[in-house]
Order: C-alpha cells, then sequence, then structure tokens
C-alpha cells in the first residue's frame, strides 16, 4: 500500500497528466470550429465587396431564360446566374466561381428563406437578378419554417416566371431536413420554371464535410457539379426529380 504522501503525488500527477490528455483533446478538436467560423467570414467579406462593386457597374439583365425553346438552349454562362443561399453555399463559393466565372453569389450564414426573399425582391426591381436564379437554401429550415406556407410561393413570384430557378437541395443531420427536401421536391413538380440540384444525394455519398454539414474543398466541388447538373437539365428540357432524399 502507498502512503499518503505518495498518493497525493500520484494523484496530482494523475491529475496532471488528465488535464493534459484533455487540453490535447481540445486543441485536436477546436481549430475545426474555429477555422471554419474563419473561413466563412473571410469569404463573407469577400463576397460583400465583390457584389458592392458589381452593383456599381452590373447593367440591367434579361430575365427571360425559361422562355427560350429546348432546341435553342446552351449551357448559360456565369453571367447570366445569380446564386443566393446560406453557408453551405457559403463554403463552396470558390467551386461555384471556379465552374460558374462571373456568377454572382450573395451567400451568408445561418440565412433562412425567410432573408432570402427580400434580397430576391430588391434584386429584381433593381435589374440586377439574372436569368438563372441558383437558391441554396434549407439548412436553416424548411421555407414554412418561420411560419410562412406561401414562402416558396412569394419566392416563385419574387423572381418571375420567365427566370429559371435552381434549388440545391439540402443536406444534413437536422430532424427537418427530409421536409425541406420534400418541399422542394413538390415544388418542383408543380413548376415548369425549377428545377432541382440533387446536393443532398452527392453529399450523402461525400465524405468531404468540416462538421457534417459544410463541405470541404473536394465537398464544395460536388456541390458546384450539383448546380451544373441542374443547368443541364433546363438544358435539355428534361427535369430529373427524385423522389425523396434519404440521409
Amino acid at each position: 500500500w502507498f502512503s499518503g504522501g505518495v498518493m497525493r503525488k500520484l494523484s496530482v500527477g494523475f491529475a496532471v497528466v488528465l488535464v493534459g490528455a484533455l487540453t490535447a483533446c481540445g486543441l485536436a478538436t477546436a481549430p475545426s470550429e474555429s477555422s471554419l467560423e474563419k473561413d466563412l467570414k473571410e469569404k463573407s467579406e469577400r463576397l460583400q465587396k465583390e457584389n458592392e462593386e458589381a452593383a456599381k457597374t452590373t447593367p440591367p439583365v434579361p430575365k427571360d431564360g425559361s422562355k427560350i425553346p429546348v432546341e435553342d438552349r446552351k449551357m448559360p454562362s456565369g453571367k447570366k446566374i445569380s446564386m443566393v443561399g446560406d453557408s453551405v453555399m457559403l463554403a463552396s463559393v470558390d467551386a461555384l466561381q471556379e465552374k460558374f466565372p462571373g456568377a454572382t453569389v450573395d451567400a451568408a450564414q445561418s440565412r433562412h428563406y425567410i432573408a432570402a426573399l427580400p434580397i430576391l425582391q430588391q434584386m429584381a426591381d433593381a435589374g440586377t437578378l439574372r436569368e438563372f436564379v441558383v437558391l441554396g437554401l434549407g439548412t436553416n429550415g424548411p421555407s414554412d419554417g418561420a411560419g410562412d406556407p406561401e414562402m416558396l410561393k412569394k419566392i416563385r413570384e419574387a423572381v418571375g416566371k420567365d427566370r429559371v430557378i435552381i434549388y440545391v437541395m439540402p443536406y444534413g443531420d437536422r430532424d427537418w431536413m427530409a421536409h425541406a427536401n420534400d418541399e422542394l421536391i413538390a415544388e418542383a413538380k408543380k413548376t415548369p420554371n425549377v428545377y432541382l440540384a440533387n446536393w443532398c444525394e452527392a453529399a450523402s455519398e461525400n465524405d468531404d464535410f468540416v462538421d457534417g454539414i459544410h463541405p470541404g474543398e473536394k465537398g464544395a466541388k460536388l456541390y458546384a457539379g450539383a448546380v451544373e447538373n441542374a443547368l443541364k437539365q433546363w438544358k435539355s428540357g428534361k427535369k430529373d426529380i427524385p423522389q425523396s432524399c434519404s440521409m
């Protein structure tokens, strides 16, 4: 048996080791979240400056993407695309701008449909909302999550029937994700100018996540690829609407 003095020394020693282990564990896990926050903040600040400059020089844009006959359709360049979304779109902005150079991207953390609606209305009124409108929302709740069951209808009216709407199907471990995707599936089925970018499916096959929701560099390219696939659907005139998205 150990004497009292020896026991005290062992207890102190064990406590030091335990604190050291917990500190090491904290150092191993903390940078992941802090680096994500830093990355999103830097991208947000950069986008704000880019959009402010674009607002000074962007002339009124055409809005008849949905009227183009199928046989005359070509893949739109980035200069014909406006994107509005949440932090998942923000995390993917580099890949989006690489694939669609010239596209405008307005993405922010914690953004819900209710905050996106006035942005779309303002852009439409200013004549800066382009022919193809990509909406990456749903991560922070379904469209009716803020108590407005007609939110998607209001967005449809703000964008207008002559533009093409691409909804990015959200992905994550939140309780509302199934509903958030189901309502977009229903919207695409009943609305001729609405197409789906199936990020939910692409993300479910991807292991490049910072926190299970926000993609890393590889995942961001899959996000941009899902948007590209939706635009290809418009070009072909054939929608690819999933029945659901299991996560």
